[in-house]
């Protein structure tokens, strides 16, 4: 029989019987089947306690995550806040240059406005004086008037026999009051001294229709007041042909004299 010293010699023996390394077999795997559920309740409690460590971390992650993410909204949300905030206080200042902007421009056109009314009345009023005595001459040719003088004018001419006819025609109420101070805002009113008849003058540099319909409604107003012929003219220094077609029409008398 074989002497057992080392583990080479149990091996060689197990080797040559098999009956003993069935038998051996048999007890190694008996128990290695009895300590299974320990093995197995030892692999369970480490493996539950790795996925407790491994939720824990997740649920660490998922809150630090979250945190991170509030943070950021309310970053998010402070930025577009103040962003919106910046965005009115812009659209309110460029309102209030706009509006400023729009009342300078505004002022100043007023202002142009206002000296180009004062060039034109200068102009006016120059062009006004300048042909007073050409249509006198012109009054004689065309109306056949044979002593026109004139009775009144806007730089402040009025006749003693103007203002008689002006009287008598508001106490007799031929006229109404409104419509004598229209006729007092024409430019020139000339009376035939020999014929008694009147020419009622609106002068303008440059005809339009306003002037013409003007002219035809005071020299209305003047024949009603004196009870005598009244004409409407104009005198200009720019005549289109509209113009002077509404003026044939109107019975209105116009006379073209050069701006010089």
């Amino acid at each position: 029989m074989t002497t057992i010293n080392d583990i080479r010699d149990l091996a060689q023996i197990l080797q040559d019987r098999p009956d003993w390394l069935a038998t051996i077999r048999s007890l190694v795997l008996v128990e290695e089947v009895l300590n299974l559920p320990q093995q197995l309740a030892r692999f369970a409690e480490t493996t539950e306690e790795r996925f407790r460590l491994m939720q824990e971390q997740s649920d660490r992650f998922a809150e630090t995550t979250e945190e991170r993410f509030r943070l950021m909204q309310e970053q998010s949300d402070r930025f577009a806040e103040t962003t919106e905030a910046n965005f009115r206080l812009m659209q309110e200042q460029l309102d209030r240059f706009v509006k400023t902007t729009e009342a300078n421009f505004r002022l100043v056109h007023q202002q142009m406005d206002r000296l180009e009314g004062r060039a034109g009345n200068f102009e006016g009023a120059a062009y006004e004086r300048r042909v007073r005595s050409r249509v006198l001459l012109r009054l004689e040719q065309v109306l056949g008037m044979e002593s026109p003088t004139i009775v009144f004018h806007q730089e402040g001419l009025v006749a003693p026999e103007l203002n008689r006819i002006f009287r008598q025609a508001r106490q007799s109420g031929v006229v109404r009051p409104d419509e004598i101070a229209d006729l007092q805002e024409t430019d020139i009113i000339f009376t035939d001294q020999a014929g008694g008849s009147h020419a009622v003058v609106e002068v303008s540099i440059t005809a339009d229709n306003d002037d013409i319909m003007r002219a035809e409604r005071r020299a209305r107003v003047m024949g009603l007041a004196s009870g005598a012929p009244a004409q409407a003219v104009v005198a200009t220094a720019h005549l289109h042909g509209p113009q002077q077609s509404l003026a044939n029409d109107r019975g209105v008398t116009t006379l073209v004299f050069p701006n010089r």
